[in-house]
């Protein structure tokens, strides 16, 4: 079945689907573009036209989690660190089964360079202090996903917030967390 009257995004969220659709069933490197198309309901040439490899297809849908994610969170009051984190981790946390399939498939470390680009959009943020933090967030996400998720985002953005230094606290805490547009899609 081909799908008629969709927009790209539409297209790459099918895509996304099929992939963790696929992943319960088979490891990444016997999963085929074709396979991935046609539970999609989509082209093989509107795939290779956004993505040029699985691994992009999952970082895909981790910068859409991130984007749905900031927008909730610019929507919520008070807008702090230990807020932003527990928001992170819940969104997360309601997708379970999908992010646990993408990790035990080898496509955790998608997630960096979407975490890279979420934290680059803060003004106030020497460059430094975010990637020592972005490293932090990740490596934590991945112990976290090796765990299988079992401690609570709450606990753990309470972890995490626990960590920072005072001064760098109060940095992001200053910072505006709202929404702002992921281009992760190619052109």
């Amino acid at each position: 079945m081909r799908r008629k009257n969709t927009t790209s995004a539409m297209m790459c969220d099918y895509l996304a689907q099929a992939l963790l659709i696929l992943l319960k069933d088979h490891d990444l490197d016997q999963i085929t573009i074709s396979q991935l198309t046609e539970k999609a309901g989509i082209n093989r040439s509107t795939y290779y036209r956004h993505f040029s490899s699985k691994q992009q297809l999952a970082q895909y849908y981790y910068a859409r989690l991130l984007d749905k994610h900031r927008k909730h969170f610019a929507a919520s009051t008070p807008l702090t660190y230990q807020t932003y984190l527990e928001f992170l981790f819940n969104e997360l946390k309601q997708r379970q089964n999908d992010i646990l399939s993408l990790h035990h498939a080898g496509l955790s470390i998608q997630l960096l360079p979407v975490l890279k680009q979420s934290f680059q959009q803060f003004e106030n943020v020497e460059h430094w202090q975010a990637a020592y933090h972005i490293g932090g967030i990740y490596n934590g996400l991945l112990t976290w996903f090796d765990e299988e998720m079992q401690t609570s985002p709450q606990q753990l953005a309470a972890k995490v917030t626990d960590f920072i230094p005072a001064e760098m606290r109060l940095l992001f805490n200053d910072i505006n967390f709202g929404e702002k547009p992921n281009p992760s899609i190619k052109s």
